[in-house]
């Protein structure tokens, strides 16, 4: 049996994709999304520091499906995105967010933990700025560390083209307890 080594960080992503999940960029947006953050994911961050657990929350979404969809060209395939994960759960159902989070914290055998919604794109360091974080000399130690959040465009299509911002920018930069602005990735 081969034994993985023990990864610094287990990513856990909860996905759940339907037929009808469309909207004003076009059909499959929510997987079009998705997809995006996982080519994003894989292209930042050196795949030696962790385990990807991915939950499929009841999908029925087909490679069919996307290839159908004009917005999802030239994207990974809907094969492809679960073929990414060191563990797929198949949950028949839709659990929910926090459920299938929980299914892949009782899998996680990282030293740091992360929880990423698919619709998050992650920028290259952000791992390092996580650790960084939780590991800051404070007054309390923080159990859990969420990015700053960059509300440079309300567009999808505008975000994913940003490959480098300044942090330091954003809107809950450097912000420790009460006051900081939640997202959807959790680092602890």
């Amino acid at each position: 049996k081969f034994e993985r080594t023990k990864p610094l960080i287990s990513i856990i992503i909860p996905s759940w994709f339907t037929q009808s999940q469309h909207g004003k960029y076009g059909m499959h947006e929510t997987f079009w999304f998705a997809s995006e953050c996982m080519s994003r994911l894989l292209s930042v961050t050196p795949r030696e520091k962790y385990e990807l657990i991915i939950i499929d929350n009841g999908s029925t979404i087909t490679e069919n499906d996307v290839e159908e969809s004009e917005l999802c060209q030239n994207i990974m395939g809907v094969n492809e995105y679960w073929a990414q994960a060191d563990v797929l759960i198949r949950n028949k159902n839709n659990l929910g967010f926090a459920p299938s989070c929980n299914q892949g914290f009782d899998l996680a055998r990282g030293e740091y933990v992360c929880c990423l919604n698919n619709d998050i794109l992650v920028l290259e360091g952000w791992e390092e700025a996580m650790i960084e974080t939780l590991n800051k000399q404070l007054d309390v130690k923080p159990g859990i560390a969420m990015p700053a959040l960059l509300k440079e465009t309300n567009s999808a299509v505008e975000a994913i083209k940003l490959k480098k911002e300044d942090v330091n920018l954003a809107k809950n930069a450097n912000m420790f307890g009460p006051g900081a602005e939640f997202g959807s990735l959790w680092f602890c």
